[in-house]
């Protein structure tokens, strides 16, 4: 069940809970090309033992308002995108977005916003939101051009950090 991006040979899709491989790499290489794009460190994440990322892929999968979305490409995982519906289901949280250096601008990012917010419009979700690293002015533009607009709420990126992470929203109705 992927969808194609307007990409060369890009296939966006949830995975399943024997996938959580797939989402451990993804996560490691997007911390290790962005590391002040996300809250946990790659150390920290690295320390995770298997089962961890087992049990949290294998949850996420089997969860009705929550899901990990990859894109492939060639047979590789080049991006990645989770979401989930607030517990009052009027809201898609994205987070952990990521699309490889190599895979950029080919509509991968456009494809993940795309799968996600398609998903959460079937289950009459009204707002979809993110956070961003305000110096991360490309991600912030990418975002902005997806119709994601600016609000009053940051905070900063992790403990002891001096980065500010900005709240974005925008209506998917």
């Amino acid at each position: 069940m992927g969808r194609q991006t307007g990409a060369v040979d890009v296939t966006i899709r949830t995975i399943g809970p024997e996938e959580w491989p797939v989402w451990r790499e993804l996560r490691l290489r997007a911390l290790a090309d962005a590391p002040t794009a996300f809250r946990p460190t790659i150390e920290e994440e690295s320390a995770r033992p298997d089962s961890w990322w087992s049990e949290m892929i294998g949850a996420t999968a089997e969860h009705p308002r929550g899901g990990s979305w990859v894109a492939w490409s060639e047979g590789e995982a080049v991006g990645m995108l989770f979401g989930r519906i607030d517990k009052e289901h009027t809201v898609l949280e994205i987070g952990a977005m990521w699309v490889d250096p190599a895979a950029r601008r080919l509509g991968v990012g456009s494809g993940l916003i795309q799968a996600a917010v398609e998903w959460a419009r079937s289950l009459s979700v009204s707002v979809a939101c993110l956070w961003v690293t305000e110096e991360n002015v490309e991600a912030v533009a990418f975002y902005e051009r997806h119709g994601f607009q600016p609000t009053e709420t940051t905070d900063v990126l992790r403990s002891g950090s001096h980065l500010i992470v900005r709240k974005l929203e925008k209506s998917i109705e």
